[in-house]
């Protein structure tokens, strides 16, 4: 036997297995990530045609330097797919929905009333059509795409809010004047950006005619009333040796002006004389076997598609999606440099001035009240200057993003390649913290933060300014002149005991956790039957929801004696507060510190007042500290079992020990399901209903609460999903990531 069909018969055995094995109710979550990830290896066979695959799409169609694209692949085969999956295979041999199946098929074939409607409506060889459109329209490919413009768009309204706020900085009641000044350059610079949607058809004369009713209702009906014909007038149709189009055109010339109110006339026309020659159009079309929808402000939008020198297809980022394997190939997308750049712009450029400008204004309403009002406006402007100039600071060398899926036996999986620099995440050698996952998790996701410079400074800059800002507060805030001074004097002498506790945290307490890996982990092996003595026994064991989260530690002493020295911090605050309130609190009380509880290398701290708090057997909010990690959570048995090292089980078979990634998670969706049915059944079982009989009496077959057990059984088809993210120094940082359906 050839390498080759070794291989697919490896890999076919073993997904004929891991299918049996799911059926039998043993899914093993490891062997399924394998045999996927075996399912999952390119072939030089494969990528032979990836190319010819990548042609048939709307890459070859979007041009090259289109800002954004999206499209959906074989859409039909994935609907079938869908059909004839776990799912909706268990969900028909429900008793309950083979009934209501039955039921429904029979009032269709002997319709009454509504139903009797509903059938001649859709026998109607107009509504057929139109449904089978639809259809039709949903069957192949499904695209969208932005044209280059929209970055131009995005930069431009950046400017535009950048001289807005400028002048609204100088002068809070100026914004009616600002936009009472606008030119029309500045009007120009702002374009209605170009977008185009299309849906690959099998059968274009249906659209076709479909498109000329449209016409003829719009030109029809619409000519019939008089403030539609205006509307009319702009309405243009265009043919093509290929296809058809319907454009409707607005400009400012349709802004009825007899309609306009005396005051307002003559901003209006002011309006009309910034917008003169400007157009908005939306075409309508079908064309090459596509129907498309295109907004724009050129005229005839459906000449441009697939007329571009080069397409997306040609971009250089494509190379990577050309030699994977496309088999099953069900999505692409793809985002520009520009637009990821611009549009962190337009979220975060100005994001702190924005604050400020909004807090400036609310003090303008009460600035008399104010001391220093101006000064202080101007110190929170500059502070949210130099706030955001570090927030730029935190934006990556941005890069195009790339990313696909593709259906595999019983799931999906995909890939995303992102040519961005990464400040936020760094590859771990190996991410050591998914060693304390536990043996059971839910979900997990792990990450190795970068170090963030930047972040550092913006921490320091708050400790320094806050101080100054907080009194001027005070002093807004506080009318009495007395309870004025008191606030003053309860900050002055407070605000040291923070910055110790800041100090604290930054020079002892981080340093202890600088592996800089955290872990979040659900969970949901602690069970009860008891929840509250005041409630009844459930009849079934109830999973209680765990969370819990866990940090690499690298020096357990350093991080204890941080906490110690915290701890120390707290008693001076309670001094301080008897010191200013004698009364407030007993003589002789310090904070109280935690119980500790040593086992297997390493301590809990925890308080027996909160455990108390809570009659749940097994509650226990705590921190546990080995020499390897801490853990936070409540559950006592989820703690227990992270802090525990062990090898994580739940996980891609791509990922081994010692793979460097920065990101890894899972998603257990069908455990989660599976976790909630309990607490279903306990539901049913506090209302009172039996559990065999009808929730109520209707027309149609009502289900019973066993009926709703067994649908919501159908679920754990949903399966889990299972991703990873590497970052490259020299190259794209790439995330995978597999789900597999049960």
């Amino acid at each position: 036997m050839k390498p080759f069909s070794r291989l697919l018969f490896s890999v076919g055995s073993l997904t004929s297995y891991c299918r049996k094995m799911c059926h039998a109710g043993k899914p093993d979550v490891r062997l399924l990530l394998l045999a996927l990830s075996f399912s999952s290896m390119s072939t030089p066979g494969l990528q032979a045609q990836s190319p010819d695959v990548l042609a048939k799409t709307a890459l070859a169609l979007a041009p090259q330097d289109a800002a954004f694209f999206a499209t959906s692949l074989d859409m039909k085969r994935s609907w079938e797919q869908f059909l004839q999956g776990s799912f909706v295979s268990k969900l028909r041999r429900v008793p309950y929905v083979q009934s209501l199946e039955q039921e429904i098929s029979n009032q269709w074939r002997n319709p009454q009333g509504p139903v009797l409607q509903a059938k001649s409506t859709l026998e109607n060889p107009n509504v057929r059509n139109l449904l089978r459109l639809t259809a039709d329209m949903f069957s192949d490919e499904f695209f969208v795409y932005g044209s280059n413009d929209w970055c131009e768009m995005i930069e431009e309204l950046i400017a535009f809010q950048s001289r807005m706020m400028a002048a609204i900085q100088q002068n809070p009641e100026s914004i009616a004047t600002f936009f009472q000044e606008l030119q029309r350059e500045d009007v120009d610079a702002i374009r209605i950006p170009t977008t185009v949607i299309g849906f690959r058809l099998a059968n274009d004369d249906n659209a076709r005619m479909q498109l000329d009713q449209l016409e003829g209702i719009l030109r029809i009906g619409g000519g019939q009333q008089e403030e539609f014909k205006p509307f009319l007038e702009k309405l243009k149709r265009k043919d093509f040796k290929d296809g058809q189009s319907l454009t409707i055109t607005l400009d400012a010339s349709m802004i009825p002006l007899d309609e306009v109110g005396e005051e307002q006339l003559e901003d209006v026309r002011r309006l009309i004389g910034l917008l003169e020659g400007r157009q908005l159009s939306l075409t309508l079309g079908v064309k090459e076997k596509m129907l498309l929808v295109a907004l724009g402000e050129e005229a005839d939008l459906l000449a441009g598609i697939g007329a571009s020198d080069a397409s997306l297809l040609d971009h250089p980022a494509m190379e990577v999606l050309k030699q994977a394997d496309l088999t099953e190939l069900r999505a692409v997308s793809f985002a520009s440099e520009r637009w990821r750049e611009y549009s962190w712009k337009a979220n975060f450029g100005n994001y702190f001035r924005n604050l400020s400008m909004q807090f400036s204004m609310v003090m303008d309403a009460s600035q008399e009240d104010i001391p220093e009002a101006e000064q202080w406006k101007t110190d929170i402007a500059d502070g949210a200057a130099w706030m955001d100039n570090k927030i730029a600071e935190l934006a990556p060398n941005f890069g195009d993003m790339l990313a696909w899926s593709r259906a595999i036996p019983g799931g999906m999986e995909g890939w995303t390649y992102d040519w961005s620099e990464n400040v936020l995440l760094e590859n771990g050698s190996p991410l050591q913290v998914l060693q304390h996952a536990g043996r059971s998790p839910l979900l997990l996701l792990g990450i190795k933060q970068a170090e963030i410079p930047a972040l550092n400074e913006m921490c320091d800059y708050f400790m320094e300014e806050a101080p100054e800002h907080a009194k001027r507060f005070i002093y807004a805030a506080e009318k009495d002149e007395a309870d004025r001074e008191l606030a003053l004097k309860v900050f002055d002498r407070a605000w040291p005991l923070f910055e110790q506790a800041a100090e604290i945290f930054r020079d002892q307490i981080a340093p202890a956790l600088d592996d800089r890996e955290t872990l979040l982990v659900a969970a949901a092996g602690w069970t009860t039957r008891q929840l509250n003595p005041a409630l009844p026994m459930a009849d079934e064991p109830l999973s209680i929801p765990e969370f819990a989260i866990a940090c690499r530690l690298n020096d357990r002493e350093q991080f204890i004696g941080g906490c110690v020295a915290l701890y120390e911090v707290f008693d001076r605050s309670v001094e301080l507060v008897r010191d200013l309130y004698p009364d407030a609190i007993p003589a002789g009380y310090s904070v109280p510190r935690p119980q500790e509880e040593n086992f297997d290398g390493a301590t809990s701290y925890f308080y027996e007042e909160l455990v108390d708090a809570v009659e749940l057997e097994g509650f226990k909010p705590q921190v546990i500290v080995s020499d390897e990690a801490l853990v936070i959570g409540y559950s006592d048995r989820q703690v227990r079992d992270m802090i525990e090292a062990k090898p994580l089980a739940t996980r891609p078979a791509w990922l081994t020990d010692e793979t460097p990634v920065a990101a890894v998670s899972y998603v257990d969706y069908a455990g989660m399901f599976a976790a909630a049915r309990s607490w279903i059944q306990f539901g049913f079982s506090m209302s009172g209903l039996p559990l065999d009989e009808p929730l109520t009496q209707a027309p149609l077959p009502v289900p019973s609460a066993s009926d709703i057990l067994q649908i919501w059984d159908c679920f754990s088809s949903a399966g889990i999903a299972a991703g990873t993210a590497t970052i490259h120094d020299d190259g794209p940082s790439i995330a995978r990531w597999v789900w597999v359906g049960r």
